[in-house]
């Protein structure tokens, strides 16, 4: 099944031309571009608003503040009891169950929880083990993860630093990507599947907002029900620029 779609009416197609062959037949473009066929949502997190117009738009859970970020603003967040900010949806466009999807962000942490953080999360906190994640552990190291199924980066991030996280679920081959800035992917082949369970709030710097709080900054997010081709994350990370909205 071909994870790239011609775009349907009304869908800007940026770049793309007839040529190569990609992973598994699938044609890719030659020149640089995205497709937005299939955009659940883009946070430019300069403020809480959905810009692709599926209004999406999120809540802020501890007054998050909006500062200087990697492109333009971006939020900031802190851990620490009562005070911990992170962001929220309970929109069900985040149920990302049987289908391929792209979750990308930019962070930068000012510090690492003793346990782990999350950037962006749609797990529960009752151990049902459904939804996705993506996070960084003790160390720093980032890592994907599905039900039962976890793909980790070889080496940790460093405080202060801003880098770019793509987690792709190729559901028609099996296989988990994850990628820090446009370095190579790691990848786990896994029987395991998404599953949603209803009333799992999807947030951003935080574990279903309970635990495991971002400290730091997010910026600029893409959340697609779809398997972005390699050149397409190349162009989110524009060689270590960035992209912010419209694409």
């Amino acid at each position: 099944m071909s994870q790239f779609r011609k775009p349907m009416f009304g869908t800007r197609l940026r770049g793309y031309a007839r040529g190569t062959r990609a992973r598994k037949g699938i044609r890719a473009p030659l020149s640089v571009g995205i497709s937005l066929a299939n955009l659940i949502a883009y946070y430019t997190l300069s403020d809480l608003n959905d810009s692709s117009g599926n209004n999406r738009t999120l809540t802020n859970n501890g007054s998050a503040t909006f500062v200087a970020g990697k492109v333009g603003n971006a939020v900031s967040e802190v851990q620490g009891g009562p005070s911990s900010q992170y962001l929220s949806s309970t929109n069900s466009g985040f149920d990302l169950a049987a289908t391929p999807f792209t979750l990308a962000i930019w962070v930068k942490a000012t510090s690492f929880d003793a346990n782990r953080q999350y950037a962006i999360n749609k797990m529960d906190t009752v151990g049902t083990g459904v939804g996705y994640a993506l996070r960084v552990n003790a160390a720093g190291v980032p890592s994907f993860l599905i039900p039962a199924a976890e793909v980790i980066w070889g080496s940790a991030l460093v405080i202060g630093t801003w880098y770019f996280l793509c987690a792709r679920w190729d559901r028609a081959n099996g296989t988990m990507y994850l990628r820090v800035n446009d370095a190579a992917d790691v990848s786990l082949v896994t029987a395991q599947d998404v599953s949603n369970e209803p009333g799992i709030t999807f947030t951003m710097g935080s574990w279903a907002g309970a635990a495991f709080h971002w400290n730091g900054q997010l910026d600029e997010c893409a959340i697609f029900n779809r398997y972005l081709l390699d050149p397409e994350v190349t162009y989110l990370f524009n060689n270590g620029v960035g992209r912010t909205w419209p694409l």
